[in-house]
């Protein structure tokens, strides 16, 4: 299957009609105001923002005639803004933080070259006050630092009012936590790269990733709208990494023997320990420039084997104290992805997605089920997304 979009294929028509173009999930916008120091707009003013996270290089817009310039379907990441006019003096703002489906406005208010004081703005909050929706946004950064496991299922445990429920992310309350027939779980979203990818059987994701890859994490968890996703439970949308101008790779190893995790008990809770849990979990990566500011890759080698040994009870019939292995993940994911700028206004992306697994009597090792047979699952995942800008209007 080869599913091809453009992000603006949903509306073209009312874009065409309207003249302006709404941003995309997994983009965020700027909104800039300039003033001079009586507070009456600035025409003219060049403002331009940069960001390691954003290909194409550095962006430019002169402000209109109301001292506005606007910047959309921008990268998730940390930007820097300047802002020159003839006669002023130049201003500059810094980590201007861009959020997915957000605009971060900033005031800037020029003195003239003559001025010998500089007014310092504090940067303005960061509060999206266009939606009623709740939930977290987690960077990069946090995934780096912060203790969570090995795919973007195990991140959303850092999000205030997300517990993990049989292992699968669950709200605390509401219609997915696991009260209703077992099958909260179901009612949740994941989409990478705004492609849906989940499981309708399950309700989990058919496609995991490396933390290494991921740009930002969108977790909402209340008044989800229309938009986002018709489930009930919990939304997920991951935007990954683009690549750099600087080349970059890693090594990361990550492994817990059974020795350093606790006993399996035995579910009848007579006390005896039936098993131990190991976790195995390999991953090479790297990103850069194959042409500086016009084409950047990502790429991602994971090897994953995850399993749990039990010992059946001595009195356990028909084969007492036998030692039995339920794999609860053995494969590989492979992720390959390459982002062209191939005008200002033209986006090519091309992502390769490899994700095959398998596993083996996964709810209970001791006991002999249909589940007790090696069972292969995932596969491979191949997208092409273009997308043009026709504008540069946006709804603040």
């Amino acid at each position: 299957m080869m599913p091809f979009s453009t992000r603006l294929g949903r509306t073209a028509a009312l874009i065409i009609a309207a003249g302006f173009i709404a941003h995309a999930a997994g983009d965020g916008n700027i909104s800039i105001s300039v003033t001079n120091k009586d507070g009456k707009p600035l025409a003219g003013a060049t403002v331009t923002i940069t960001s390691p996270t954003q290909i194409g290089g550095a962006k430019i817009a002169v402000t209109d005639a109301e001292g506005r310039a606007r910047f959309i379907r921008l990268s998730p990441g940390a930007f820097q803004v300047d802002v020159r006019a003839e006669n002023f003096q130049t201003t500059s703002r810094t980590a201007v933080v861009v959020n997915i489906d957000q605009t971060s406005a900033l005031n800037f208010k020029l003195n003239s070259m003559a001025t010998t004081t500089v007014e310092v703005v504090a940067a303005e909050a960061l509060v999206d006050v266009t939606s009623v929706t709740i939930g977290k946004q987690i960077s990069d950064k946090e995934l780096e630092i912060l203790p969570v496991g090995r795919d973007q299922l195990s991140s959303m445990i850092l999000v205030p009012g997300v517990v993990s429920i049989g292992g699968m992310p669950a709200l605390t309350t509401g219609l997915n936590r696991d009260n209703f027939g077992g099958n909260g779980a179901r009612n949740n979203s994941y989409l990478i790269d705004g492609i849906d990818v989940t499981s309708p059987e399950s309700g989990t994701s058919r496609t995991q990733i490396a933390p290494e890859l991921i740009q930002v994490q969108d977790v909402k968890t209340g008044a989800i709208t229309a938009e986002y996703s018709a489930r009930a439970g919990l939304f997920s949308s991951v935007t990954t990494k683009a690549g750099s101008n600087q080349f970059s790779t890693g090594i990361t190893l990550y492994s817990q023997p059974s020795s350093l995790n606790g006993s399996v008990k035995d579910a009848s809770a007579r006390g005896y320990d039936v098993g131990k849990r190991s976790i195995q979990d390999y991953t090479v990566w790297a990103l850069g420039p194959i042409i500086k500011d016009k084409l950047w890759y990502l790429i991602s080698y994971q090897k994953i084997k995850d399993e749990v040994t039990v010992k059946l009870a001595p009195a356990a019939t028909p084969t007492p104290g036998e030692s039995r292995t339920g794999v609860n993940e053995d494969g590989y994911r492979l992720f390959i992805k390459s982002t062209w700028q191939i005008t200002p206004n033209d986006l090519l992306g091309v992502t390769f997605n490899r994700n095959p697994s398998s596993f083996d009597n996964l709810t209970n090792p001791g006991v002999l089920t249909r589940r007790a047979t090696l069972t292969e699952r995932g596969g491979d995942r191949f997208l092409v997304q273009y997308s043009h800008q026709f504008g540069t209007s946006i709804f603040l």
